[in-house]
């Protein structure tokens, strides 16, 4: 009992001391007044947003000219070495190839996009695809998406 109290007492005076002034009527904390100016946001320099393309194009997916490809694969086909982009960004490249999936709504004829696909259902494949063939293949008329495959991560320690 002794300790709740003292507990108790420390915390009225370290409250008191920092202007605290508990919850209201309704339970909500009281509202705090901002310290600063808010930060203006400032858009990403070139290379820095895995949703901004050369152009400076955002949103979702690639930017117009091939809005269903995933933003990080637009940037990884655009990279000046997709190879070391593919490796930083945790996505599977192999032989000049990197690992998606493709949703669609129809066959779509893999061969004319250099790509092997490694596993396929009824509208969804698994392929390795020439990054510079990433756009093109999400422009065909039968895909819906093409977007990097979900990867585990490794647990933290």
């Amino acid at each position: 009992m002794r300790f709740l109290l003292l507990i108790t007492s420390l915390w009225v005076v370290l409250c008191a001391n920092a202007g605290c002034s508990g919850a209201g009527q309704s339970g909500a904390p009281a509202p705090v007044a901002p310290t600063s100016a808010p930060v203006a946001s400032t858009p990403p320099l070139s290379g820095d947003s895995i949703t901004s393309g050369p152009s400076g194009d955002v949103g979702k997916g690639g930017p117009a000219a091939c809005p269903r490809l995933d933003p990080i694969l637009y940037a990884l086909s655009t990279a000046s070495d997709p190879a070391a982009f593919a490796a930083a960004s945790n996505i599977p490249y192999d032989q000049g190839r990197v690992l998606v999936f493709v949703t669609f709504t129809a066959p779509v004829d893999f061969d004319q996009y250099r790509a092997r696909v490694t596993a396929q259902t009824d509208q969804l494949a698994q392929a390795l695809v020439p990054p510079n063939e990433l756009c093109r293949l999400a422009n065909d008329a039968n895909v819906t998406a093409v977007r990097p495959p979900d990867m585990a991560a490794p647990a933290r320690p």
